[in-house]
């Protein structure tokens, strides 16, 4: 007995496992095919930002990998496989259809579950963890793994420490000391256990290498063959690719690639290569800006402006006389650095600002400060006991108080006094004083500054500085020489007669207005010690304006703020410079950032006389009070359709006889807006009064729309908030938000007719919150939907309505079928109509299967 225990017993246990999978496909086919429909959807939505990414990179002429069309062509054939696929229900007895439908809806799910490998390459601090946290949150929140193990690889790796992780995160943990032990043992704890690829490494490493160097094997097969060579001296690491193929980009020699792989040692020391890259450095300066960066703690933000005056005050520039002269060589230096791979961007939105790899770093402390024989000191920041440690470091010191009385900053300080030994100063060339309040100047000081070229003085939370007349008479002879000002020309400082701005390059200037009054208003959070936006801002009238001359400026301002009584266009400001003749470079701004306050005569924002190219440089607009202003813009975008706006931000509010924003359909000339608000607009009928579905090739373009938010507020005779095809809007749209608007009935009033194919549409809509609106009766409205799903609000989450007394439906008619499988939350307070049964359809839409 039991021999035929033993015999049949395997036979038996196979085959109950081949029988007991064939019977899943039967018992669990209503799982596994709702499964796979979950899949599709998920790989649908994937690919349609695949093709929008397409799109883009075709308009702007960016080159689109070799896979991707292979990829959306694999992505079709699978589709086509799932719509085979049944997915209502199969009657219990129709057994072979049921067994059919599980069976292939289980083949698709096992091959989409082949294991795929995401590498990411950087520099230390660039995000990666980061990005590793949220993609780690994605898959979780997707469901899309059974396990997601995180696990430290680090520099040297410990393979069975590695393994002991993730067996504690996948389950028990295991005993095993031998490394190819645990590995069976976790074999067989997973189906699929997938080892690091070193060949797939190495080609993604080469083909970063030639990307960077810029060779091939197709053009010159030598170079390459000796590319392939340094990579594997590199171990593959990305930093050491980067800085050693910027090394050889433009050398074309093969004997300088030969000495390179030569100087290349194995066991990727990044040092090594970092004192290659730093001794190849052409410039001198170069060099010196490079080690000036080592004075930074780790991981900061290095301000350019501060590497400039170091610079400068430490003679580090050659050929420079002035500090403009400096800070165009600082600058040549940063960029040539940052080619090579030695500086990489920062990452403060306050300052232009670069930063260190900690490798890079260590490279600069604990290799180049060794010397330290030519005055040049560089002390790690965690350990100050070396300060007394050479007799240099005392000349050091005296060099840099010397070289003090060249650049002088008191930024932030608190100081409250410059007293007349300052007088001394005769070669002072900078001085900054920013955020420094109730600033007292003694008499004389200013006028000794003969050497002055830049001065910074904008005070900290509304604190002018006490100018004295002879102060003021001071700063007049100053500014004759002066390539850079700060200062706000308020109360005792408002004397701008006989200012003189002829040579200003940079400036932060303010009239009749604290600059911090309107900080928030142009993005600036915060007293910063230098400008990098040329801004002014305004708050003066007509006649006191064009006598202070300062609207010279004008043309090379960045951001600027107007609030001038009697100005009826923005011509008026620069009325000194004559119309351009033909073929010459007209004479229009080049801003950034505009805004304009209470004034009522403006009639137009961008007059005719003016630069379309000049608006396409225009990020942010912001209006308020102008009560002249019938319509924003008024020029024909159709005729400029070869032109793209940069502009991201407009904010319009208390523009009483404004009508509309535009005359025609804006797209896809504002393609890049991507935040709309209009606040306390009584007169305004229509946001978008042109059907952006119906535009031909335009409709292609318009599909490119970034626009992520519109907030409408207290606009009581706005009727149409969307057109009757808002679909191509909804691309990047993912916050509506509308509040007091008398006369809206419908929110979304779409016609079918004009929407087209709907399998088009891609929707990141996430949220609607709508309130006070006397008028609401529903807020979709969808004429000529038939049967059929309706499309464009699968990403919508959330539905708030509150005081809507007329509110009777959230859809009409009710039979519409609406795909909002994403709605998690629906909140109707004190409205009319049937609040609790617009709950249930709403619950009813999203959890319908599509």
């Amino acid at each position: 007995m039991e021999l035929v225990s033993a015999i049949v017993g395997p036979v038996v246990n196979l085959l109950t496992v081949h029988i007991t999978q064939k019977l899943s496909y039967l018992t669990s086919s209503t799982e596994h095919v709702k499964r796979m429909k979950n899949r599709m959807q998920f790989l649908e939505g994937q690919s349609a930002d695949i093709e929008e990414h397409m799109k883009e990179n075709n308009v702007n002429n960016r080159k689109i990998p070799a896979r991707v069309p292979g990829w959306l062509e694999d992505v079709k054939k699978i589709k086509e496989e799932v719509d085979k696929i049944s997915s209502t229900d199969i009657g219990c007895f129709n057994v072979k259809k049921k067994y059919l439908a599980g069976r292939n809806a289980l083949r698709l799910l096992q091959d989409d579950d082949k294991t795929r490998v995401i590498a990411l390459c950087g520099m230390g601090g660039v995000g990666k963890t980061t990005l590793m946290k949220q993609l780690k949150e994605a898959a979780h929140d997707n469901k899309m793994f059974n396990w997601i193990v995180v696990v430290v690889i680090g520099n040297t790796p410990n393979l069975l420490a590695i393994q002991k992780a993730i067996a504690v995160q996948t389950g028990e943990a295991l005993t095993e000391t031998d490394e190819t032990l645990m590995a069976t043992c976790l074999s067989k704890r997973f189906e699929v256990f997938s080892d690091r690829k070193e060949r797939s490494l190495e080609e993604e490493a080469r083909d970063f290498f030639c990307q960077i160097a810029g060779i091939s094997a197709e053009h010159d097969r030598d170079l390459y063959r000796i590319g392939c060579d340094i990579v594997k001296k590199c171990g593959c690491l990305p930093l050491a690719i980067k800085i050693i193929a910027a090394n050889v980009k433009y050398e074309k020699k093969r004997s300088v690639w030969k000495h390179t792989l030569k100087c290349s040692k194995k066991n990727n020391d990044v040092l090594e290569i970092v004192d290659m890259s730093y001794k190849n450095l052409e410039r001198e300066e170069d060099k010196a800006i490079f080690l000036l960066c080592g004075l930074f703690p780790e991981d900061s933000n290095i301000p350019i402006e501060d590497l400039t005056r170091y610079a400068w005050g430490l003679k580090l520039l050659e050929q420079v006389s002035t500090m403009e002269d400096a800070r165009e060589s600082t600058e040549t230096s940063v960029s040539n650095l940052k080619n090579k791979y030695l500086l990489m961007d920062g990452d403060s939105d306050d300052n232009e600002c670069v930063k260190l790899h900690d490798l890079v770093l260590a490279f600069v402390v604990s290799t180049v400060s060794k010397g330290g024989g030519d005055g040049c000191w560089i002390i790690h920041h965690d350990d100050f006991s070396k300060w007394s440690e050479d007799v240099t470091m005392s000349q050091s010191c005296k060099r840099i108080s010397l070289a003090c009385n060249e650049v002088l900053s008191f930024a932030n300080s608190g100081i409250t006094i410059l007293p007349s030994t300052f007088e001394n100063l005769k070669k002072l060339r900078l001085l900054d004083v920013t955020g420094c309040y109730n600033l007292a100047i003694d008499n004389g000081v200013l006028k000794s500054l003969v050497k002055l070229e830049e001065l910074y003085m904008i005070p900290y939370d509304k604190k002018a500085c006490s100018f004295t007349d002879n102060n003021c008479s001071e700063l007049v002879e100053c500014s004759k020489n002066l390539s850079a000002l700060e200062f706000e020309f308020i109360g005792n400082n408002a004397h701008m007669k006989n200012m003189s701005y002829e040579k200003l390059k940079r400036f932060k200037l303010s009239v009749g207005c604290y600059f911090s009054e309107v900080r928030d208003k142009l993005h600036t959070s915060k007293v910063v010690t230098h400008s990098y936006l040329n801004s002014l801002k305004l708050n003066t009238n007509k006649e006191e304006l064009f006598k202070s001359k300062i609207s010279e400026l004008f043309k090379n301002t960045d951001a600027l703020y107007l609030k001038v009584n009697g100005m009826n266009t923005l011509e008026d400001v620069d009325v000194e410079s004559p119309l351009p003749a033909p073929g010459i470079e007209d004479a229009s701004p080049k801003l950034e950032k505009l805004f304009v306050s209470d004034m009522e005569n403006l009639k137009e924002i961008w007059p005719p006389q003016f630069s379309i190219s000049n608006l396409c440089l225009l990020k942010e607009l912001t209006v308020e009070g102008c009560g002249s202003i019938v319509v924003l813009f008024s020029m024909d975008f159709g005729e400029i359709e070869h032109l793209t706006s940069s502009l991201r931000s407009i904010k319009l509010k208390r523009c009483d006889c404004l009508v509309k924003l535009f005359t025609c359909n804006p797209f896809p000339f504002l393609n890049n807006l991507q935040e709309l608000n209009v606040e306390s607009c009584g007169s305004i009928q229509v946001l978008f009064n042109a059907d952006l579905g119906r535009a031909g090739k335009s409709e292609e373009q318009v599909c490119s729309s970034r626009l992520r938010s519109i907030g409408v507020w207290g606009c009581d005779s706005l009727m149409n908030l969307l057109p009757s095809n808002p679909m191509p809007l909804f691309n990047h749209l993912e916050e509506l938000e509308v509040r007091m608007c008398a006369s809206i009935k419908v929110i979304f009033d779409i016609d079918m007719g004009c929407v087209g194919e709907l399998d088009k549409v891609s929707s990141r809509l996430r949220s609607i919150s709508l309130g006070e609106l006397g008028k609401l009766r529903e807020v979709w409205k969808i004429k000529d939907a038939g049967n059929n799903l309706s499309h464009g609000f699968e990403a919508v989450e959330s539905i708030f309505v509150q005081d809507c007394e007329r509110f009777d439906k959230l859809i009409t008619p009710a039979t519409t079928n609406i795909d909002m499988r994403a709605l998690t939350e629906v909140s109707i307070i004190r409205c009319g109509g049937e609040s609790e049964r617009n709950i249930e359809l709403a619950e009813s839409n999203r959890d319908q299967e599509v």
